[in-house]
């Protein structure tokens, strides 16, 4: 016997409880097109893991390398920690439901091949870059309101 609980928000899931062993099991994620995956632990950490193997066709020390691999590594111990426990992982990864995660990192896979053949961390030849000087010399003066400023143009 299971028993339902609806939320209304937009992008929250939908769990049920089934009464013999009180396990949570989300039979929604409340989001019009993405369907619960089941095994969603296990799915994000193949994807993560491939995400990685992907990477290698990167210069080591570019920028998106670096932080992607960064990021997918501090996920990847967090499946690690976790197992199967879907709502630990969502609420230590913090950046959506796991089939959200998913979603992205199927994104991500589909990026690194186009990131590579277009060659992103390269500067074109002859590209330049106009820099304005930016001065942070404005004075502020509190009046006797408080959270009020005024800028002072004079200073």
């Amino acid at each position: 016997m299971k028993q339902q609980i609806a939320n209304f928000a937009t992008s929250t899931p939908v769990l049920e409880t089934d009464l013999e062993t009180g396990k949570r099991i989300k039979v929604s994620t409340g989001i019009v097109g993405l369907p619960v995956v089941p095994n969603g632990p296990e799915v994000l950490t193949y994807l993560y893991k491939l995400t990685l193997k992907e990477l290698q066709v990167l210069p080591e020390g570019i920028a998106y390398r670096t932080m992607i691999e960064k990021t997918t590594r501090a996920r990847l111990e967090i499946l690690k920690q976790h197992g199967t426990d879907w709502q630990t992982i969502e609420a230590e990864i913090n950046d959506g439901q796991i089939e959200e995660l998913i979603a992205m990192a199927e994104s991500e896979l589909e990026l690194i091949p186009e990131y590579a053949r277009e060659r992103c961390w390269e500067v074109p030849e002859g590209h330049t870059v106009e820099i304005e000087e930016f001065s942070f010399d404005r004075k502020f003066i509190t009046s006797d309101e408080p959270a009020v400023h005024q800028i002072r143009e004079d200073a």
